[in-house]
């Protein structure tokens, strides 16, 4: 479903605001995970909502671990969207991971099917996918020369005489606020 949603997504540049109605359609599998809670209760309901994904995905137009915290997904608007506009349903010609994702706008509708998700075997992302998820997680933790300096190494990895070079820089200095808060933390035992 979040494959297919991106891929709508990226390909139509979505105004949320001109959206009708997403509906999206599971396997029985997924959709009795997934697409039970359109009125989730707190963040475990938020990360297996179906709803709550869709709706998150459509107005960020990213899906990250910042999207599972209280401040967005207590957001009344992203919990009216996902209670509101968003439909998920069983599709009996869907198994395993497939969806199909249509997103109604002004405009007209449009369609996506996913059968394999992003990040799969059958479905690789791309470098450029992969290092902008690298830099997304790693801001905050490492400085922004490391995070450079790991994906120029990773990216010439053939010809880097060792790995100790690329797990230095992994280790490197956390930016001043992690710091400060490792100190706090150790301040208070």
């Amino acid at each position: 479903m979040n494959t297919a949603m991106f891929d709508l997504i990226e390909r139509h540049k979505i105004d949320p605001a001109r959206v009708k109605k997403v509906r999206v359609a599971l396997s029985q599998a997924a959709f009795d995970l997934h697409g039970k809670l359109a009125r989730y209760k707190g963040k475990f309901d938020a990360l297996i909502s179906g709803h709550y994904t869709a709706a998150v995905i459509l107005h960020d137009q990213e899906l990250t671990l910042d999207q599972f915290e209280p401040a967005r997904y207590d957001d009344p608007k992203l919990r009216r969207a996902a209670a509101e506009q968003i439909e998920l349903r069983p599709d009996a010609a869907l198994t395993g991971v497939q969806a199909v994702v249509e997103i109604e706008t002004d405009g007209g509708t449009l369609t996506a099917r996913c059968d394999h998700p992003r990040g799969s075997a059958e479905n690789p992302l791309s470098r450029a996918q992969i290092e902008g998820k690298f830099r997304t997680y790693a801001d905050g933790v490492l400085s922004p020369s490391a995070i450079a300096g790991t994906i120029d190494a990773v990216g010439d990895l053939e010809n880097l005489g060792s790995v100790r070079k690329l797990m230095d820089m992994l280790r490197a200095a956390p930016r001043r606020g992690q710091a400060e808060r490792a100190t706090l933390a150790t301040a208070r035992g």
